[in-house]
């Protein structure tokens, strides 16, 4: 592990703060600087066997539901036996949710 570097994590954390753009957009780019802020390796760039994806972003899993089907997604970004991530882009999230209260108290919005 290398030296965590503050200069960088401020910066970091002010531009999240003052991002308005998707999860989709922003998410990997966030994890990638904030391992180098923290002096870690980023994750590494998926293989063809899913089983040797050890530290990746978008890693397919496979969900198994009640009733035996199944579906297939992704994780946003996993490190086996360490975490697993989903990114969510909350300022998007708490401006929804504000509309929708605008909306069912009768109030139109320019959204």
């Amino acid at each position: 592990m290398g030296e965590v570097n503050i200069a960088a994590l401020e910066k970091l954390v002010s531009e999240a703060k003052a991002s308005g753009g998707s999860e989709l957009a922003n998410a990997q780019s966030f994890v990638i600087y904030l391992t180098q802020a923290l002096g870690l390796e980023p994750p590494k760039m998926q293989g063809e066997e899913t089983a040797k994806s050890d530290y990746v972003f978008e890693r397919p899993v496979t969900f198994r539901h009640p009733g035996g089907t199944t579906s297939t997604g992704r994780i946003d970004c996993y490190k086996r036996d360490s975490f697993i991530l989903e990114a969510k882009q909350s300022a998007k999230r708490k401006k929804a949710r504000e509309t929708e209260q605008l909306e069912m108290a009768g109030i139109e919005t320019t959204q």
